[in-house]
């Protein structure tokens, strides 16, 4: 599992997202073919936004994985696996 931080911000850098560009790209998010959770927080000033703090304002799920996708997944991560033992590394299972 990976833990994905970003930042979104207008090309200018002058104006500020609004809460409709916020809604905008989570509709763009839900059609995406991925499985995660997406935190947003609330729209903040581009120079005074702290990228480590807590986000509670808006939270949802996005569960959008065929099956085809994951079988492609597993079979790249076994090639991965595969190629990491072959370099002499011992990768460590996740608890």
């Amino acid at each position: 599992m990976a833990t994905v931080y970003g930042v979104l911000y207008h090309e200018d850098e002058t104006t500020n997202i609004t809460i409709a560009d916020r809604e905008q790209i989570a509709g763009w998010i839900r059609e995406q073919r991925i499985d995660c959770t997406v935190s947003f927080g609330d729209p903040e000033p581009i120079d005074s936004y702290d990228m480590m703090r807590d986000l509670t304002e808006l939270v949802f799920d996005v569960r959008n994985l065929t099956d085809e996708d994951r079988d492609q997944g597993r079979e790249y991560r076994e090639s991965l696996l595969e190629r990491f033992k072959a370099a002499g590394w011992q990768p460590v299972e996740p608890d």
